[in-house]
């Protein structure tokens, strides 16, 4: 009762660990003082339960990750242990990671450049949003979501382009907030799926909700949001479709956003199988300006019950101003898709001649005595010679690297 697991149950969150085993330290000592938290399945939240995870085990696949059940990503690498075994790379080693290659299917700069881009401008209500000039030959015209001298609700939503099921996908757009001395509100940004919102139609998803903090009135449905609110503090949240109305992401925002200059947002999202998806966020503050700077604002957060390889969306975007106002740009809008490229699946064949057993593979090669527990064979080479002394049964296979 003192931990709080159910003394008539051995396994309370029913994770495949013993109560007793869950030491809810933290940190991984054995089998038998794994450091997670016996009333909490998935300890680390990287969609691989507790009972599966143990570090001192080769990695072979979803049910013998050989990941650390306390670190959703054991290795380090900026990847979520199980988006690295559904990308098809090793969760244990830091120089194992998909290597993505994007392609734009929507881009638009508002001066006459863009790709697939057919939108609609909404206006809920006050000033309607409009493409505008700058002041900047570097953006030319924009997308004015607000005005800076009276209160707006606006929308500009893309159609739906096909984005195929990509292993990942990239959001990329220039951003300004004007220096009013007295700034509000903010804007957000959006994927929303299209069986709620549409796929064509003009829609402002903010009617009666805030675009700057997706949490407010309920949240967005179906939808994963990004937004930067300024009204009292400058703040940046992430919301998802599982909890709407509770922020992944609330965090204070390591730069002015009120600065009248433009930044670039980059918001990617990697698949992490039907557990979800893990985005990371990057804005390079002043983009334009003579010695830009990169700030990372959060990495691999796990969006639940959004999968960027299956989920139907379009793009939305939107900003909000009330009694206190500010102008706010959108610029240089683009959304990419990426497959992975990963190793070759392994290969094995096994013969026999004369003597001992040879086994020809590509990959890492790795033997069993029961099909339970496999494990590295140390030292081995392709064509491999199984050793004389080796058990009258052993099984083999390979992995990719």
């Amino acid at each position: 009762y003192i931990s709080g697991t159910d003394p008539h149950n051995a396994d309370t969150d029913g994770d495949g660990l013993l109560d007793g085993a869950e030491t809810n330290t933290g940190t991984w000592i054995d089998a038998t003082h794994t450091g997670t938290d016996p009333l909490v399945a998935d300890t680390d939240g990287d969609g691989l339960l507790d009972g599966v995870e143990n570090p001192t085990q080769a990695s072979t696949g979803v049910t013998q990750p050989g990941t650390d059940p306390n670190k959703a990503d054991s290795d380090g690498d900026g990847y979520g242990d199980l988006s690295e075994i559904v990308l098809g790379t090793n969760p244990k080693l830091a120089s194992s990671v998909p290597s993505f290659s994007y392609t734009n299917i929507l881009a638009d700069n508002f001066d006459g450049v863009a790709t697939n881009s057919t939108y609609s401008l909404t206006s809920t209500s006050g000033t309607a949003p409009s493409v505008a000039a700058t002041g900047l030959a570097s953006n030319g015209n924009s997308a004015q979501l607000t005005s800076a001298t009276a209160g707006n609700n606006n929308s500009i939503a893309w159609n739906q382009v096909a984005t195929g099921s990509p292993q990942s996908i990239k959001l990329t757009f220039d951003f300004r907030f004007g220096n009013n001395v007295n700034p509000a509100d903010g804007f957000g940004i959006g994927l929303f799926r299209t069986a709620t919102y549409g796929t064509t139609a003009p829609i402002n998803p903010a009617d009666g909700k805030n675009w700057e903090n997706p949490t407010a009135n309920g949240g967005y449905p179906d939808a994963v949001v990004l937004g930067f609110g300024v009204y009292g503090a400058n703040v940046i949240r992430l919301t998802g479709p599982a909890s709407p109305g509770t922020a992944l992401v609330e965090l204070a925002s390591p730069f002015l956003l009120t600065s009248n200059l433009f930044n670039r947002a980059i918001l990617t999202g990697v698949t992490n199988g039907s557990s979800g998806t893990l985005f990371s966020l990057t804005v390079i503050q002043d983009v334009n300006g003579a010695s830009p700077t990169t700030r990372q604002i959060f990495s691999n957060v796990l969006v639940p019950g959004f999968n960027v390889a299956t989920d139907q969306f379009r793009l939305i975007s939107g900003g909000r101003t009330g009694q206190l106002f500010t102008q706010i740009d959108l610029d240089n809008v683009q959304l990419a898709t990426a497959g992975t490229t990963t190793a070759p699946a392994p290969t094995i064949s096994i013969a026999k001649t004369t003597g001992q057993p040879v086994i020809t593979y590509t990959g890492v090669l790795q033997s069993s005595p029961d099909l339970v527990t496999f494990t590295d064979v140390a030292g081995a080479a392709s064509p491999y010679t199984v050793p004389a002394a080796s058990p009258a049964k052993m099984f083999y296979r390979s992995r990719q690297p």
